[in-house]
């Protein structure tokens, strides 16, 4: 694992991280957040360059299909670093780049520091159609993991944990992500549209997630080489003057569940809610405040919050 700043250092290592990611920034217009203010724009793919910094924090819960350890926990800082632009008029291209930083429960009641990447995305954006009050998106998405993966995850579970906490933090919106030995190509499509200071939207997208490190399998657990998983949203937002709120609902069902304990029944479906606040700071300059709130389903823990810094010219 990669050598990251300890617990106590990450709140400076992050403030350094967002002052070098916005210092170059020279915008026209702040993009809001891509859960809730990014994902009900009606104008996507944006049509300037964006580079964003998003992340959450907080305790994390995770059903783990070992034999030995049903439920992993710890305390999670994970990083989301996004970048996209135009490159056609009805064009643009998306890099994603996620980190974890970890400490994860021990059963004797001791913490271990954990630190992993997650599995670097790109991504093509084609804007379908649009009008001035409406936008129909469609995109694909391709995201290898990083050598060290392990899609048997029993085989390795103290490398494996990261990740898979990860993506509960974050409601498993964003499995491709994070999907241990797995390489994911994502379709999706998102239409959005906008009245007066209220927008809305809805979006759907299918990873088809393929074991690619996939090592000797506990015979106690069943692995597949193909995951599937739906994950469709629907959210609102409310615009004032340099303010803007809302909520989105995420509905998360595994289609082919990647790895489960043999005989052990396990709930497939997972319903967050990911209220945002963010608020236009300057002319090219955006932040925010989120959160993933666990409603039902397979997640059980403490809502994880974070935050979202934007900077596009």
């Amino acid at each position: 694992m990669t050598a990251l700043p300890s617990p106590a250092a990450r709140p400076a290592a992050l403030l350094v991280v967002v002052v070098a990611l916005l210092a170059p920034a020279r915008a026209v217009q702040a993009q809001p957040a891509q859960s809730t203010l990014q994902a009900q724009s009606a104008r996507a793919p944006e049509r300037s360059t964006r580079v964003s910094l998003r992340s959450r924090m907080g305790l994390a819960e995770s059903p783990f299909p070992s034999a030995d350890a049903h439920k992993i926990s710890g305390l999670l800082t994970s990083l989301l670093l996004e970048g996209e632009a135009p490159v056609a008029p009805a064009l643009a291209v998306r890099l994603r780049l996620p980190l974890v930083l970890a400490d994860i429960d021990e059963p004797a009641g001791a913490a271990r520091s954990e630190n992993a990447w997650g599995h670097p995305e790109a991504a093509v954006l084609w804007r379908v159609r649009e009008t001035a009050a409406a936008s129909l998106l469609g995109r694909l998405a391709l995201a290898v993991p990083l050598p060290g993966g392990d899609a048997a995850l029993a085989r390795r579970p103290l490398d494996n944990q990261v990740l898979v906490l990860a993506s509960a933090q974050r409601g498993y919106h964003d499995q491709e992500l994070y999907a241990p030995g797995r390489v994911a190509l994502t379709p999706s499509a998102r239409i959005a549209a906008s009245r007066g200071r209220v927008d809305v939207f809805g979006e759907l997208k299918l990873p088809l997630m393929l074991a690619v490190g996939l090592g000797d399998v506990d015979p106690r657990t069943k692995v597949r080489r193909l995951a599937i998983a739906s994950a469709a949203a629907a959210g609102a937002a409310v615009s004032w003057w340099r303010l803007r709120a809302g909520a989105t609902l995420w509905s998360v069902v595994d289609v082919i569940q990647a790895a489960e304990i043999r005989g052990a029944a396990a709930r497939r479906w997972t319903l967050t809610i990911d209220p945002e606040v963010s608020m236009r700071i300057t002319d090219h300059v955006g932040a925010g405040l989120t959160a993933t709130i666990p409603v039902a389903g397979a997640l059980s823990a403490l809502p994880a919050i974070g935050f979202v810094v934007t900077g596009a010219w």
